[in-house]
Order: C-alpha cells, then sequence, then structure tokens
C-alpha cells in the first residue's frame, strides 16, 4: 500500500522516517535495560518491533537494510559478550539469503529480486545510478559553486538529453544528498555539508560519552 499511494509525499520519505525513529527506540531499550528498568526495556523493545514491522511495509530496502544492519552493530556494542554469537547469526542470515534468491522465483521477490536478476542492465535494475552520473556530471561543469538552485532543473534536464536518455521517463535529481549538494551548490556547498555532519558527529559521540546511550 505504501509503494502504491506513497500517502506520506514519497515512500522512501516515509521509510527514513521509520528508520530513525527505529533506531532511537532501539537505543532507548538498550538505555533502559542497562539502567535496570527492564518493563521500560520491554515496552521499548515492543515499540521498536512495531516500527520495523511497519517499516518491512514500506518496502524501501535500502532503510530496511541499514536498520537491521545497525541494529545488530548496537546490540554488538552493547553486549560484548554475544558479540561472535551476532555475527556468525548475520552471517548465515546473509548466505541463507542469497542462497534462497536463486530458488525462488524473481517475481515471488519482487522489488528485491532485481538485486540478483544479472540478465537486466544494472542501469534498468537501479535507476539512481544514471541519476547519480547525471548529476555528477553537472558537478563536474559546474565545479565551484554548482548550478545554482533557481537553475538546477533547466539544466538537469539538458544534461540528461544531452547525455542520450532522451527517452528515460524519470529524469530525477540525485536521490543523494552529497551529489545533490554538490550538483547544485558546488565545492563550496559541499564543504558546508561536511561541516555540518562532522558537527552533528560531534554531538553523537558526546552524547554517548555522557549518557552512554547509542541514540
Amino acid at each position: 500500500v505504501f509503494r502504491v499511494s506513497g500517502w506520506m509525499d514519497h515512500p522512501l520519505t516515509f521509510a527514513f522516517n521509520l528508520m530513525l525513529f527505529a533506531l532511537l527506540s532501539f537505543a532507548q531499550a538498550l538505555f533502559q535495560w542497562h539502567e535496570g528498568r527492564r518493563t521500560e526495556a520491554r515496552f521499548w523493545a515492543l515499540h521498536t518491533a512495531i516500527l520495523l514491522a511497519l517499516l518491512i511495509l514500506s518496502d524501501s530496502r535500502s532503510p530496511i537494510a541499514l536498520t537491521i544492519f545497525i541494529m545488530l552493530a548496537g546490540l554488538a556494542l552493547d553486549f560484548p559478550k554475544i558479540r561472535k554469537i551476532l555475527v556468525a547469526v548475520a552471517g548465515l542470515v546473509l548466505i541463507g539469503l542469497f542462497a534462497g534468491a536463486h530458488w525462488v522465483s524473481r517475481d515471488a521477490l519482487g522489488r528485491w529480486g532485481e538485486f540478483f536478476d544479472l540478465n537486466i542492465a544494472l542501469e534498468q535494475r537501479f535507476d539512481r545510478i544514471i541519476f547519480w552520473k547525471i548529476n555528477w556530471r553537472l558537478f563536474l561543469e559546474h565545479p565551484w559553486f554548482g548550478t545554482g538552485l533557481t537553475h538546477y532543473d533547466d539544466r538537469l534536464l539538458d544534461t540528461y538529453l544531452q547525455a542520450g536518455y532522451t527517452s528515460l521517463e524519470r529524469k530525477y535529481n540525485a536521490h543523494n544528498i552529497y551529489l545533490q549538494t554538490l550538483a547544485d551548490s558546488g565545492l563550496w556547498g559541499g564543504i558546508g555539508l561536511v561541516i555540518l555532519l562532522a558537527a552533528v558527529g560531534r554531538l553523537a559521540f558526546v552524547v554517548k560519552r555522557h549518557f552512554h546511550h547509542l541514540a
């Protein structure tokens, strides 16, 4: 339903927000567990499970895979004694997924089957590669200040046409915050984004050090 209707503007926006809140809820569950508040920890774990179920229903592949990976990494950080078990389980799950992909039909796998269908060209399976390529080209044409926000759409369309993608139905923007910033704001915009992310990253380590909280 979410993939079809996109009632929150876009299914990926919905999935991204679910990913953030599922991870925050998961971190709070671990924090409460270590604080000895087991009832509260179970509540937050249930909350996390509901958010994770909704995330899986969104069928947005990257947020689902990334959320599960970060949760496993969080468990490994907070519970060193079970680290080897988690690594083994994760390895077995990956092996099972790749093995199962060869036995299950592509139709049954749906959008996930695109990962394994080698008969279709990579750009057709993952059209974001085209979006990335076009926006990287835009950045190379305007490396210092980018296209500017007011001219971005026009120059994006021109670049698609010049690159030979005239018949491509979805001539989208970068779908990647780093390439998008480089394309429309150039190197100076990219430096600003790096400073912003570095500041957020530093704050995260401060929170972890002072509160022993993985959020």
